[in-house]
């Protein structure tokens, strides 16, 4: 995750290339926070015996899982955002002023 804030905040700043950097850092976060929350030994979920700890491939496909998951979510927030009209009339001024400097 910190190498993916690393490539986005680095030179290179296309809209691609920042797509790619935050799928790659919300991937890492939630698979993190999957992994801390559901498979670590001393899990407060465990510890309080809200989840039976499974083990294996289980543990793996779960953090994939969570980070497509988080992936996903990350995508549906940002269309809604870009929907929006604010972010429309945003987008206007951004083009104008892109325009002028061109």
């Amino acid at each position: 995750a910190v190498v993916a804030l690393l490539f986005y905040y680095g030179d290179e700043r296309s809209f691609m290339h920042r797509g790619y950097a935050e799928g790659i850092f919300w991937f890492c976060l939630y698979a993190w926070v999957a992994f801390v929350l559901l498979i670590l030994p001393d899990s407060p979920l465990i510890q309080l015996r809200l989840l039976i700890q499974v083990g294996g491939a289980d543990h793996v496909a779960l953090v994939l899982l969570a980070g497509l998951a988080g992936v996903r979510t990350h995508s549906l927030r940002r269309s809604t955002r870009m929907a929006s009209l604010m972010q429309h009339l945003d987008l206007q001024e951004l083009v104008r002023t892109q325009a002028e400097t061109i």
